[in-house]
Order: C-alpha cells, then sequence, then structure tokens
C-alpha cells in the first residue's frame, strides 16, 4: 500500500478551508461507519499491486542433517542475490519486478529431492537453484525437464548430469571431465608425474570421477598404474592401498567424498605407502581436511572450482555484503549459489518475460559477468569458461600452485 499517497490525501481533507473542525470529525466518523475507508485502503493496494509482478525463485538443498551448514550457505547467497535485484527496481513489461526465494530442503536425499522438484513444478516459481549434489540432480533431472522448469546446479560437476539432452539443466560450476582435463595436463607437463594408481568409492559420482581421470590422464601422456574400489562407507582402505603398494605409483588419484579423501590421505601416511593422495574433488582443500588428515595432509594436491577468492573480481564486494547477512560460514560453492541465482535473475530481465520456456531459452542465449567470471553456457547447459585452482597441503595451510588462468 502506498501510505503518502493516503497520507496526502487526508492532509488535503483536513486543510481544506470548506471545513471547520467538528466537520471534519463528523466526515471521518462517516466514513468510518460506512467503510469507505476501507474501500480507500483496498483501492491502494490493489493500485500498488497493479505495478508489480512476483517473480518466485526456488531453491533445493540440504537445510538439515549433516549438510546443513552447506545448504544454508547457499541458500543465504541466493536470497543476498534476490535482495541485491529487488533494490534494483527490474521492470517488467512496465512492472516492478518482485523477487522472492521459495527455499526447500532436499535433505541431501534423491528422493526427497524428486518431492520437492515436484512440489517447484506445481508452483509458479520461473526457475530452481539446485540441486547441490551430482546424484540429487540426477535423481531430479527429468523431472524438470518434463516441466521445461529451469535449474541451474552451483555445486554439481558430475559430467553425466549435461549428458541427457536436456534444455533446462545448467550449472555454473566446471564440470569433472573439465576438470580432471586442466588437472592431468599440469600432473603429466608441469610435475612430470608418469604413474598414478586410482581408487574410487564406488558410487556414481566417485566411479565416474575416477573414470573421467583415468581417460584424461591417459590422454595427456601418463600411465595409470593400477585401478582400485572401496565402498562409498568405509574408511578402512588397508587392503587396497596394498595392492596401491605393488603397483609403485607416484601419485594416488582418489574419486569420492571430501570425508574419505582425509582418512585416505592418513592412512597411505600410516602405512608407507610412498604416494601422496590427489583429487579433483570439490571442496576437500578445506580446513576441515587439514584438521582430519593431519600431518599426513603435507604435499596433498587438490583441484578447486573457481580462482582463489583475491583473483576474483567483486569477491571483496560479496564477501562484505553475504557476512552482514548471514551468520552461516562461506564454503567454495556459496559464490557460485550467488551467481546462479544472478544469472537466472538477469536471464528473466533478458527474456522479459516469467514464462518458463523463455527463461530457458534466455539462460542459453546469456552473457553474464558474476563474480566467479563470464557466464553464459552451451548447448548442454555447461558453463563455457569454466575456472579451477590447483593446491597443495603445506605446513597446515592449502597454498595455490596453479590456475586454469594462467599460461
Amino acid at each position: 500500500m502506498n501510505s503518502g499517497r493516503w497520507t496526502a490525501l487526508f492532509r488535503r481533507q483536513t486543510a481544506s478551508g470548506r471545513c471547520g473542525n467538528g466537520s471534519r470529525r463528523r466526515t471521518l466518523a462517516a466514513m468510518l461507519r460506512s467503510g469507505t475507508w476501507l474501500i480507500l485502503l483496498l483501492a491502494g493496494g490493489s493500485a500498488w499491486a497493479d505495478d508489480t509482478v512476483e517473480v518466485a525463485i526456488g531453491y533445493s538443498g540440504p537445510l538439515s542433517g549433516m549438510p546443513e551448514l552447506y545448504g544454508r550457505s547457499l541458500a543465504d547467497a541466493a536470497q543476498l542475490a534476490v535482495d541485491e535485484a529487488n533494490r534494483r527496481n527490474v521492470r517488467l513489461q512496465g512492472k516492478r519486478a518482485v523477487f522472492k526465494l521459495q527455499v526447500q530442503d532436499d535433505k541431501h536425499n534423491p528422493n526427497t529431492a524428486v518431492a520437492v522438484a515436484n512440489y517447484f513444478i506445481k508452483s509458479d516459481v520461473v526457475g530452481v537453484i539446485g540441486n547441490t549434489s551430482t546424484t540429487v540432480s540426477l535423481a531430479t533431472e527429468g523431472s524438470y525437464e518434463a516441466a521445461m522448469l529451469a535449474h541451474i546446479s552451483p555445486a554439481s560437476t558430475g559430467r553425466s548430469l549435461t549428458r541427457q539432452g536436456h534444455r533446462s539443466v545448467f550449472r555454473v560450476v566446471g564440470h569433472d571431465g573439465a576438470a580432471v582435463d586442466y588437472l592431468s595436463r599440469y600432473l603429466v607437463e608441469n610435475m612430470k608425474v608418469k604413474r598414478i594408481a586410482v581408487i574410487d568409492n564406488g558410487t556414481p559420482f566417485g566411479t565416474g570421477l575416477a573414470d573421467s581421470f583415468v581417460t584424461s590422464f591417459g590422454k595427456a601422456g601418463g600411465i595409470v598404474a593400477g585401478r582400485f574400489s572401496v565402498t562409498g562407507r568405509t574408511y578402512d582402505f588397508n587392503a587396497a592401498l596394498e595392492q596401491v603398494r605393488a603397483a609403485k605409483p607416484e601419485l594416488i588419484f582418489w574419486g569420492g567424498n571430501a570425508e574419505q579423501a582425509a582418512m585416505l590421505t592418513s592412512s597411505v601416511v600410516r602405512l608407507n605407502i610412498g604416494a601422496k593422495v590427489v583429487s579433483s574433488q570439490i571442496g576437500a582443500a578445506s580446513l576441515a581436511f587439514l584438521e582430519t588428515a593431519g600431518y599426513a595432509a603435507e604435499g596433498t594436491i587438490m583441484l578447486e572450482s573457481g580462482l582463489p577468492p583475491e583473483r576474483m573480481a567483486g569477491w571483496k564486494r560479496f564477501e562484505n555484503a553475504y557476512n552482514k547477512q548471514s551468520s552461516v560460514p562461506i564454503n567454495p560453492f556459496t559464490v557460485f549459489a550467488y551467481d546462479a541465482a544472478n544469472a537466472l535473475i538477469a536471464a528473466v530481465e533478458q527474456a522479459k518475460s516469467t514464462n518458463r520456456k523463455a527463461v530457458i531459452d534466455s539462460l542459453h542465449a546469456l552473457r553474464y559477468q558474476g563474480v566467479t567470471g563470464l557466464i553464459s553456457f552451451d548447448a548442454s547447459g555447461d558453463v563455457v569458461h569454466p575456472a579451477f585452482t590447483i593446491l597443495r597441503a603445506e605446513r597446515d595451510k592449502w597454498r595455490v600452485i596453479n590456475t586454469s588462468a594462467e599460461k
């Protein structure tokens, strides 16, 4: 409601020379008795509503359980993008667009995520930020495609996600295929590594990651000294590492989650295998990894999505704005969620429409300068110019040793 407008109206009435004090009181009393004030109030609200259009955006990620803080950070970053868009006074077809974020907990569970996807499909959202892992994204991808509802993942890196022939799927992080291509070239050309053993954790994500690395490392001129598997829940790597010992590799590539990576690293040193661990598991280069692996972490090599924060244009502004709004710590994917939400908002602006198909078409034509870099998508929905950083654990810290932006 435009309260200033109605304040001015009553000021004009009370200031009129045609009405004395008694007359003014009688006029207001009559208005109250007749309900005229309610009509005026509703008319004002209607006028305000007629000048705006609500644009709903969905967010699907884990908001409970162990990954709660991870998911909440991404949701808070998306909310920041929405709040900033509302302050910009975006116009759609002559009306002020009011963006709203609808947040849903997918519990990091494929079945729950499908239920959330169906909820969003039946709602009026123009697109969804999520899901936040490859396994969960693969579970929901078909539902979103059938409904022609755009979904942009800020964190799902599995190569298979964008190989299903769907137009509605997008991601602002580089996929694992691009990541291991860059990592393999660096290991062979810069570090002169020749022999690597590969261990995966048997999950679709871990196996896919390991498969991609085996192919890329071979193309780069390296030799895979052995391929071994464990389960996705184990922390006992003894049997696999004894097989690795016999293969005599220079490095051990890990295809699996970050928690297992830390325990694998500890086991490698405990068993005196004589090789360091390397992985392209995004998010593994963390303080938690260093604390879990302890002194065994020294020399471990990890790849992360994006450039180092200090090399991202606009990072400081984003960091300051985020920390003012959220108490949840920033994680490696937080800024990607911010860029994903901004990309969706930009696509709506560019389409000048909230029609779902129009938004998908707009995303495919988008060129948006985000904090993480230029965001544009190929026909599969992959970001065209992904950035990566290689880090090495040195003295309880992660040190940048190369970025994909370097020649």
